[in-house]
This record gives C-alpha cells, structure tokens and sequence, in this order.
C-alpha cells in the first residue's frame, strides 16, 4: 500500500511538471507594455493554498485540459473512477497530447485487470497514431507525449507479462 502511494505521489508530481511544460511549450509569454508607468495592483496572497476539487469525469471527456490545474484535476478523476470506463474510450488528438490518460495507466498498472491491461496497450497504440503528422502542436509536445506514451506502455506490458497467461 505504502508503494502505491508513493507510486502515485511520484506519478503526480511527474504528471504536474508535464503537464505544465506542456501548457506553456506552444504559447509565446506575455509581452509587458514598457510605456506605461501605471502602479501595480497590489497582490492579495492567501495562507494556505487551495487545491482543485476534481471535476467528475463526464465534464473531462469533452476536451483537453487547457491548464495544469485542469490537467492534474483529469488525472485525479481518472485515478478515482471506480468503473475505469475511460480504459479504452475514444479520444482526440488534443485530449491525448496532455497525457494524463498515459499517467493514469501508469499510476494504476498493478491494479489493473488483465483485460484493462490489454485494452490500456491497444488504446495507447491507437491513440498514439493520431500524432502522425499533425499540426498544430508544438514539436516538443509531442515528443514528449511520444516518451510518456512508450512509459505507459512498457508498465502496462510487464504487468502483462507477470502477471496474465499468454
């Protein structure tokens, strides 16, 4: 038990730093306006930080995650979902791009059944292909998403290869 918490720990906190990456990788940083000499709006900082409630899953699954919050908010729903009926659902390009459906594979590849382990492998595959020529992502993100999706997928294998008959 004490594993697959820290497992989880350690797959969050790779998830948050991907996908933050991610967020900013194909946005240019805002620009300041140099000649205005306007004060700045004093900033108001709270003691103690507030986390995101995870949104239930139906409301993910019409989009990609636009922030990090939103994207570690995905993955905890994914990681909560008792039914698992995102295991081989239908995804676009963009909803595959922000990995958190890879991180939750990851994350939860000892407890899968061996029938989700295998329809994980054949999702990550066949999802894998929309990223074949496309355009509109930058070439860092989907050289990334290609990395955490060969993770994905090796987890999922040996956990296959250990523990499903062939």
């Amino acid at each position: 038990m004490r594993h697959q918490n820290f497992a989880a720990a350690v797959v969050g906190i790779v998830a948050a730093m991907f996908l933050m990456s991610g967020c900013a990788a194909d946005r240019e940083p805002p620009r300041a306006d140099v000649t205005s000499r306007k004060p700045a709006a004093k900033r108001v900082y709270s003691r103690k930080p507030v986390a995101p409630k995870p949104e239930p899953l139906a409301a993910l699954d019409k989009g990609s995650c636009d922030t990090s919050d939103a994207c570690v908010s995905k993955l905890k729903a994914l990681l909560a979902d008792k039914s698992r009926s995102w295991i081989g659902a239908p995804q676009t390009a963009a909803d595959h791009i922000d990995g958190t459906r890879q991180f939750a594979y990851i994350a939860l590849s000892k407890s899968l059944r061996c029938a989700e382990l295998k329809a994980g492998i054949e999702d990550i595959a066949t999802h894998a292909k929309l990223l074949d020529g496309k355009t509109g992502f930058a070439a860092s993100l989907i050289t990334a998403t290609r990395a955490v999706n060969t993770q994905a997928r090796e987890d999922l294998e040996k956990q296959m290869a250990a523990r499903c008959p062939q």
